[in-house]
């Protein structure tokens, strides 16, 4: 359900920092999210 440009951020994610250790790398993920769910622009009809 993914989409090939999401799937591909999160791919490109750094794997050596496992989320628990550090909870700034879930807000590079949220991050990834959003932008990728926003990457068409914000008009919407």
């Amino acid at each position: 359900l993914m989409g090939g440009r999401l799937r591909t951020w999160l791919e490109e994610a750094p794997a050596d920092v496992p989320p628990a250790a550090a909870p700034a790398a879930d807000e590079g993920v949220a991050g990834r999210i959003g932008a990728a769910l926003n990457y068409r622009g914000t008009r919407r009809r």
